[in-house]
C-alpha cells in the first residue's frame, strides 16, 4: 500500500512538473498503444508529453513464451529505433532494466558497480523468498538521494520487516486457533519482525530503473548481464518528432519471468554470465 501511495504521489508530481513547464494548467489525457501492442496512459501539457509506461499485457496470462517474445522484441527495438539514439542520444530518460537473473542485495551492489550505473539507479524491484525457496512477495523502493549502499540496506531491511510481520502474524493467529478478538494488538514490534525476517527470508533484486542519456541506455542494452532495457522507443520518437519534450514514468514493477530464479541469458545466446 505504501509503495502504491508513493507511486501516486510521484505521478502527481510528474504531471505537475509538466504543467508548470508548459506555463499553463491545461492538461490533456489519453491512451496510446506502442508498437508491441502495450497500452499506456499519456498526459499532454503544451509542449510536454508524460508517458506512463506500464506494460502488463504480455505478463497477464503468465505465458513464459509470450513474455520472452516481448523481451526479445523490446531488445530488438533498440536497433529498429537506432535513428532515435543517433538524433536524440544526449537526452536523458528513465528506463526499466531487467537483468538476466535475480541478485542478492550484496551481489546487486557489485553488479551495479561493475556496470558503472551506481549513480544512475533510481528504483529497484525486490523479490522476497522464504529460505525454503518459496516466493513470498514483490517490493519496490525509490531512491531519494541516499548513498547507494545505504539505500539498498534500508530497502532490504524494510522488505525483511514486512516478511517478518507476515510470519509473526500467521503464528499469532495460529496460537489463537485461527480467530482474534476485535481490535486485538499484535504482540510484536519492528525489531522482532526484522529478526524473524532475517532468519526466515531472503531478498533479491530483479528489475530496476536507470536514468541516463539514450546513448548510454543503448549501450546498457548490449551488456551480457542485461536481459532487457524496456523503454517505448517508438512513442518517444513519435512525440519528439512532433516537437514535444518527453518524460517517461514507469508505473509497473516486477518481472514474473524472474521468479524461478533462473538465468535467462544462457551462455551462447548472446547474453549471460
Amino acid at each position: 500500500m505504501k509503495a502504491k501511495i508513493l507511486l501516486a504521489v510521484a505521478l502527481a508530481l510528474a504531471i505537475a512538473v509538466v504543467a508548470i513547464y508548459a506555463g499553463r494548467p491545461s492538461v490533456k489525457e489519453g491512451k496510446v498503444t506502442d508498437e508491441l501492442g502495450e497500452k499506456h496512459e499519456i498526459v499532454i501539457a503544451n509542449s510536454y508529453v508524460l508517458i506512463k509506461h506500464g506494460p502488463t499485457a504480455h505478463q497477464r496470462d503468465r505465458d513464459f513464451d509470450k513474455m520472452m517474445a516481448y523481451v526479445e522484441a523490446r531488445q530488438k527495438s533498440w536497433e529498429r529505433w537506432r535513428k532515435l539514439v543517433e538524433k536524440y542520444g544526449n537526452e536523458t530518460y528513465k528506463a526499466y532494466v531487467v537483468p538476466c537473473r535475480l541478485y542478492t542485495v550484496e551481489e546487486f551492489a557489485s553488479f551495479a558497480k561493475e556496470l558503472g550505473i551506481v549513480n544512475n539507479i533510481t528504483d529497484i524491484a525486490m523479490y522476497v523468498y522464504y529460505k525454503n525457496g518459496t516466493y513470498h512477495a514483490l517490493g519496490h523502493s525509490v531512491r531519494h538521494g541516499e548513498d547507494f549502499n545505504t539505500w539498498l540496506k534500508s530497502a532490504e531491511e524494510a522488505a525483511l520487516i514486512s516478511a517478518g510481520h507476515y510470519i509473526l502474524f500467521l503464528r499469532w493467529v495460529a496460537e489463537n486457533n485461527g480467530t482474534l478478538p476485535p481490535n486485538a494488538t499484535p504482540p510484536f514490534g519492528v525489531a522482532e519482525a526484522l529478526e524473524v525476517g532475517k532468519s526466515e527470508a531472503v531478498v533479491y533484486i530483479g528489475a530496476f530503473v536507470v536514468e541516463a542519456p539514450l546513448r548510454e541506455l543503448y549501450q546498457l542494452s548490449k551488456k551480457p548481464q542485461i536481459l532487457m532495457v524496456d523503454l517505448p522507443l517508438d512513442l518517444i520518437w513519435k512525440y519528439r518528432e512532433e516537437g514535444y519534450q518527453v518524460i517517461v514514468k514507469r508505473v509497473t514493477f516486477g518481472a514474473v519471468y524472474l521468479r524461478e530464479k533462473k538465468n535467462l541469458c544462457p551462455k551462447g545466446a548472446g547474453r549471460g554470465e
